[in-house]
């Protein structure tokens, strides 16, 4: 009589096999699930050879079984490159009457096998009142049109469309205009304006811009948004004509919206949306002016819902950003979550988007920060003392300010706090930001106290004793250092110095030993 001998390797397997399969079937496809959701890579692999997910299930025979026998682990149709029509066929099969998501995880223009492209669209489409959502990324030339004349069947279960293309979208015909479930839309490109209704999100950037009409038809009709992000490359706003004469002022409550973004090259654009709008003070707001210089905002006049939000603003970063071909100039904040942000064209030829003189400063007393006590500025843009007085002049009630001294960039700041300026209004001399009484300098790069540190130092003085002069001196000043050493190391004459404009207990060293950044 033979005896098996197990070895210790196999015994442990055998063990690890047994309490693997004691895992509950909820919490096993609670895995499954996350491996889909949460890790697409792994999903593209499973399209192509049954690996990813599916993979998993071949830990053991039951875990197979139930993989095979849960639909809605099916429902989760990925096209990639090279997604074969068979694998679609498979996953739609498998799931049996369950709900279908559909995405193009990867441009279609990288398909590698075009000819079965037509198929895999035919497919769907033969299943389109199963889908509930739809996905599709960068098309090329002719692909979306395909994908548009094969979905031309009612889509009564669809409630999710997201369509990103460089082609032309689809316009009202789609799904032959039956989309009764559909409650979020977010569709980037040269498409047409939908009809839409009862949506919970609108995400729309396009080309086309709609009449200004049919946008405010559109948000009347669907008052359970909770998000709503708008951007049209043109104006929504006939030339010469009132607002008033094109819809009859009316109030739309969304009370459940919880983020507003709103983009525009046309500053009436923004100020007619805005007015008709009423929101909770707890929305998150995101106004980009684009191809716009810093200028009031009464906007806020007529929209009493941010100008609520905005009175509760009493922290924010300023930040100056040039990007590949736009310049921004940034005002946000963290609670109430605000951003305001100005754009320029960046002007290849002269490597400079700030033009001085486009730029006029803003009349302050329009501008809805009356309470606006601390900025921490941050800036990673060459700029003017003129330009940087039109950005600080729509904040002259700030209390205290952060800002990071690592780049040449930051040196005309202290330039800009420390120049008189005359109003051309009022004729009256001032400082920029006359209120300012603390001062933090958060990240002093190391310094060895040679000739360039040093100037960097006596810029700063001289910025202080500048401010002191004209009445608006410092009470405090921290300084955050790289190392312990800096500290022990600071100039004398340069302390001395500060303390003849600051109070000695005003001036504070912090050393720290790594950088935030």
């Amino acid at each position: 009589m033979s005896t098996v001998t197990h070895t210790p390797s196999s015994q442990l397997n055998m063990n690890s096999s047994t309490l693997i399969a004691r895992i509950p079937d909820d919490v096993l496809r609670g895995i499954f699930y996350l491996l889909i959701v949460a890790s697409p890579a792994l999903l593209k692999q499973a399209l192509q050879d049954r690996t990813g997910w599916l993979s998993v299930s071949y830990v053991c025979s039951y875990w197979r079984h139930l993989a095979l026998a849960s639909p809605e682990l099916w429902t989760f149709i990925h096209v990639y490159e090279t997604s074969p029509v068979a694998m679609l066929e498979e996953f739609i099969i498998r799931s049996k009457d369950a709900l279908l998501s559909f995405k193009f995880m990867s441009p279609v223009s990288r398909l590698e096998c075009p000819e079965t492209f037509p198929q895999i669209v035919q497919t769907l489409s033969l299943h389109i009142g199963r889908i509930s959502e739809i996905e599709i990324q960068e098309t090329c030339p002719g692909k979306m049109r395909t994908i548009l004349t094969l979905f031309t069947l009612p889509a009564p279960q669809l409630r999710t469309l997201r369509l990103h293309g460089s082609d032309l979208l689809p316009e009202s015909s789609m799904f032959g205009g039956q989309m009764p479930l559909l409650r979020q839309i977010n569709v980037r490109g040269p498409t047409q304006w939908f009809p839409y209704q009862n949506l919970t999100e609108l995400v729309v950037s396009i080309v086309n811009a709609p009449p200004a009409e049919e946008i405010i038809w559109t948000l009347q009709r669907c008052p359970d948004l909770m998000i709503l992000s708008l951007f049209f490359a043109r104006s929504i706003l006939p030339d010469n004509i009132d607002d008033e004469e094109l819809v009859p002022k009316c109030h739309i409550e969304l009370c459940h919206l919880e983020r507003l973004r709103l983009r525009t090259r046309n500053y009436d654009d923004m100020a007619f949306i805005l007015s008709h709008l009423s929101f909770s003070s707890t929305t998150s707001v995101q106004l980009t002016f684009a191809k716009q210089r810093p200028s009031s905002l009464p906007m806020a006049k007529n929209c009493p819902s941010l100008r609520d939000i905005l009175s509760r603003v009493d922290w924010a970063y300023l930040e100056f950003h040039i990007l590949l071909d736009c310049d921004h100039l940034v005002l946000r904040c963290e609670d109430p979550d605000v951003e305001i942000a100005w754009g320029w064209d960046a002007d290849e030829e002269e490597g400079d988007g700030f033009d001085e003189d486009e730029w006029e400063s803003p009349d302050p007393s329009s501008l809805p920060f009356p309470d606006l006590q601390h900025v921490t500025f941050l800036n990673d843009a060459d700029l003017s003392v003129m330009q940087l007085k039109t950005a600080f002049d729509i904040m002259p009630s700030v209390f205290s300010m952060e800002c990071r001294v690592a780049e040449v960039y930051e040196l005309q700041l202290f330039v800009a706090l420390g120049t008189v300026f005359r109003s051309s209004q009022t004729g009256a001399s001032r400082v920029l930001c006359p209120n300012l009484k603390l001062f933090k300098i958060t990240r002093l790069a190391q310094l060895e106290y040679e000739d360039d540190e040093m100037n960097t130092l006596q810029d700063i003085i001289e910025c202080f004793k500048n401010r002191a002069e004209a009445g608006a001196s410092l009470q405090s000043l921290k300084i955050r250092l790289q190392e312990e050493r800096d500290a022990l190391e600071f100039p004398p004459e340069v302390l001395m110095q500060l303390k003849e404009i600051i109070e000695e207990n005003g001036i504070l060293f912090v050393v720290i030993e790594q950088s935030d950044d």
